[in-house]
């Protein structure tokens, strides 16, 4: 599903029901769902704190420069969910070092380079140990936050079997909006069920992961197994 097609289960469009049962050419209406739409995807990123999405896993490469310790880290990283730099020239991983402690024993990394053993991170960047003392390619294996959308994303990070997930959890910002339209408490326990399911998918493989339910079967109180 793309950015338009998320948009129009809630807001609706010229051939689709919306949800919150809005007029569908309500442009300000359309943006503040947006808005909270991208409030939820940002909920859904921050709650891999103990844990990463593996649909969020991502490998970049950059060039080392010879001399150069620092590296910028990637810019969609997610705080600092680094699990592994390493290069394929010299077939090395490089070890992880905290800052404090990559600091205290080198203080001063200009002074010896070679190819690199270790890494750290340090006010968005990542620094290497030796110094490379050669151009070649490192590798970096991440976890990345989830991308904003807009009205016109051609995609969207989350998987189409967790698109309900991110509906339910627009529908908490609209009932808080307009309570006529539903009790958003029960709706915030909707929508945690579907984070509950989201992490227990993300700890199966995926021969052994549960089926979404729809956001209007929830509604409707027709709850099949999950």
């Amino acid at each position: 599903m793309d950015g338009q097609s998320l948009l129009n289960v809630i807001c609706g469009s010229a051939t689709v029901l919306g949800l919150s049962d809005k007029n569908v050419n309500d442009t300000v209406w359309r943006a503040t769902v947006l808005g909270w739409i991208n409030l939820v995807n940002k909920d859904i990123s921050n709650r891999q704190q103990n844990f990463h999405w593996r649909w969020l896993e991502k490998t970049v490469t950059a060039p080392t420069a010879i001399g150069q310790h620092s590296y910028d880290k990637p810019i969609d990283m997610y705080m600092n969910k680094m699990f592994s730099v390493y290069d394929r020239t010299n077939n090395r991983t490089y070890i992880f070092k905290p800052y404090d402690e990559f600091v205290n024993l080198i203080p001063n990394p200009s002074l010896s380079s070679g190819s690199p053993g270790w890494h750290t991170l340090f006010a968005g960047t990542i620094r290497l140990y030796p110094i490379p003392a050669s151009i070649f390619t490192f590798f970096m294996d991440y976890g990345r936050r989830i991308s904003s959308i807009s009205d016109n994303a051609t995609t969207i990070d989350i998987p189409d079997n967790y698109e309900d997930v991110v509906i339910n959890g627009a529908m908490i910002y609209i009932y808080k909006f307009d309570p006529d339209m539903g009790d958003w408490k029960a709706q915030q326990q909707i929508y945690e069920a579907g984070i509950d399911r989201m992490i227990r998918d993300n700890n199966m493989s995926p021969s052994e992961k549960s089926q979404p339910q729809s956001h209007r079967n929830k509604r409707q109180g027709r709850v099949f197994p999950i």
